[in-house]
């Protein structure tokens, strides 16, 4: 699969003029495949309506039926006091943090964030010039229908829905996962594409398609024939451990406002694991296809400590160009003296978590904790936005 993600946006202007769009979004196009350098020229996913989607469900919306418009006025109101709240506050003391601290000359054009969930705001802080961002969790992917084909009542259950379920990113960074399968397993809008979109409209990209996908035997990404809905974890796991289903999830394109450069998420629905590896899955070769990168690890769950997860660290270690990551990432020690890691923040030990009896303490990071002074971290990252202590771990391959 081609990494290359810049490409002349005028080129697609053209394509939009060509566009028959039909009365209602098709929200899953049964189409061939295409590299993101392919849509230049032959751009027929792209909608102007997924990122009308977008905007309305950031509270951007301006063109709207005139039975919810008092209803919508609401959802504005709410959400410009969001946007506000997450721009001003831990974004922003983000955007200064790594403006000042990370190396940017070291970093692959690709981010692997594994545990992501619906979490665009880090990685477009952490990591701004990336041009594919690869998601990986077992959350449902989801569906965003046209508003335009819902009801008054459906359009205000799935407005309330969708700020309920990532209010808290914006008050202390972390969304929390019970919460958005709690207001995103019902209603219209559900699982992550509409969570991504509002996202991203939010931090004024502009979307132009997005589809859902799965990896193929070969590892590469094609459309999904038949998308799945709602998957329990242990369903995920066995579904993939078994070779009943592929693995599947999104790919979503998007750009700044005025950009040449076009920019995606590829979200992957895996149950995460040692075995995802194995070069007879397709995963497995998905992901070894996407080397170098740079890695994002927040509020991973401490898997990563277990030993079952030996091979999946070494595989991290030795592809990864810039790490970020709490302490429930990739334990200190399997980092060599190649990396050159840079401690933040305040680490006393594992966060307690009671979904998670496994949160084991790393005492070679609590001695260099104690050691060396790190330089206080500004903003809430990880399980430290739990009880106030967050820690960050910032490392880089020196050779």
């Amino acid at each position: 699969m081609d990494k290359t993600t810049s490409i002349d946006l005028k080129a697609m202007a053209l394509r939009f003029q060509s566009l028959h769009l039909p009365v209602l979004l098709i929200l899953f196009c049964v189409v061939p495949a295409c590299t993101v350098e392919e849509i230049a020229r032959t751009c027929t996913l792209c909608d102007p309506r997924w990122d009308a989607t977008a905007r309305y469900l950031a509270g951007k919306a301006t063109d709207l039926p005139t039975d919810s418009i008092a209803e919508y006025n609401h959802h504005r109101d709410r959400m410009r006091t969001y946007w506000h709240q997450i721009q001003t506050g831990n974004r922003s003391r983000m955007q200064t943090w790594a403006r000042e601290n990370m190396p940017y000359e070291r970093m692959s054009p690709t981010t692997l964030y594994l545990f992501s969930g619906g979490d665009i705001i880090n990685p477009t802080v952490l990591f701004p010039d990336s041009e594919t961002y690869i998601f990986a969790a077992i959350e449902d992917p989801g569906v965003a229908p046209d508003s335009a084909s819902l009801t008054p009542v459906q359009r205000r259950q799935g407005l309330d829905n969708i700020y309920r379920a990532v209010y808290t990113i914006g008050v202390d960074n972390y969304l929390r996962t019970n919460t958005m399968r709690a207001h995103l397993n019902r209603g219209p809008y559900r699982g992550l594409l509409p969570v991504l979109l509002m996202f991203l409209s939010g931090l004024d990209y502009e979307i132009d398609y997005a589809r859902r996908i799965e990896i193929n035997p070969e590892g590469d990404i094609i459309t999904a024939i038949n998308p799945r809905g709602y998957q329990t974890p242990e369903d995920v796991q066995s579904s993939l451990n078994s070779g009943r289903l592929p693995p599947d999830g999104l790919e979503i394109v998007f750009h700044k406002p005025g950009s040449q450069q076009l920019r995606r998420i590829i979200y992957i629905r895996m149950w995460i694991a040692d075995d995802m590896l194995a070069p007879s899955r397709p995963e497995g070769r998905f992901l070894s296809k996407q080397v170098p990168f740079n890695i994002m690890l927040k509020s991973a769950s401490y898997f990563l400590h277990r030993p079952a997860a030996e091979r999946l660290c070494r595989f991290l270690v030795k592809n990864g160009r810039v790490v970020v990551q709490d302490d429930s990432g990739i334990p200190l020690r399997y980092f060599s003296e190649t990396w050159q890691m840079r401690l933040y923040g305040d680490y006393r030990g594992a966060t307690p978590l009671a979904d998670q009896p496994f949160h084991p303490t790393q005492p070679d990071m609590l001695a260099r904790y104690r050691d060396q002074s790190p330089d206080a971290l500004p903003f809430d990252y990880g399980y430290g936005a739990l009880n106030g202590r967050s820690n960050l771990q910032l490392g880089y391959q020196s050779q």
